[in-house]
């Protein structure tokens, strides 16, 4: 089902210099626009579904699909202090990363098909850059799924507190340290 992450809105004419060109790959990484909404809450249910029974109960369930509406996505683009990003290939959106405050990752996703493919680790560092150059944060944090605790470890986060749950949710807090060096700015742990 290669369509369910097609985004039918895309606007070929966009300003070139929105995107973010990956050598050797047909990647482009844009600033989220409120056209995006409807295919960034297609992306996220169709991405979270697969992993509902590990990580949600009924009501936690239907407050996240509720948050990550449409109108909950056109709330949250509209938000000061955000940053979303999405990637696309073509025509077709292939995931997306949401940061809050300049240090929270607040939604990183990623369509099923397009996984392991690079998406979320260049959506990670696009963001990064762009919050560094905003707000140079001492530490990132997430409130990752239980399918996304190997991603983020792999970048350097660890966990803090093991599983959480809260309204129905079930997460685990993770936390990425930033070392301050004389010659920049270096993540702690990632390689």
């Amino acid at each position: 089902m290669k369509e369910m992450c097609r985004d039918d809105n895309h606007d070929s004419d966009a300003d070139e210099d929105d995107w973010i060109h990956y050598e050797g790959l047909d990647m482009r990484i844009r600033s989220a626009r409120i056209e995006d909404s409807h295919n960034i809450s297609k992306l996220i249910e169709r991405s979270a579904l697969p992993h509902r029974e590990d990580d949600f109960d009924d009501a936690g369930w239907f407050r996240f699909v509720e948050s990550n509406s449409e109108s909950g996505i056109v709330a949250k683009l509209g938000e000061d202090r955000r940053v979303t990003l999405i990637a696309e290939e073509g025509d077709q959106m292939q995931g997306l990363i949401s940061l809050t405050g300049g240090d929270k990752i607040d939604l990183l996703f990623v369509c099923p098909h397009h996984r392991r493919k690079g998406v979320a680790s260049r959506l990670w560092e696009a963001v990064h850059v762009q919050s560094e150059q905003d707000t140079d944060p001492v530490e990132f944090w997430v409130r990752s799924s239980s399918a996304g605790v190997p991603f983020y470890e792999r970048l350097g986060f660890t966990i803090e507190n093991g599983r959480q749950t809260f309204s129905g949710i079930s997460f685990f807090l993770m936390k990425l340290r930033i070392n301050s060096q004389l010659n920049g700015d270096t993540i702690s742990g990632a390689g």
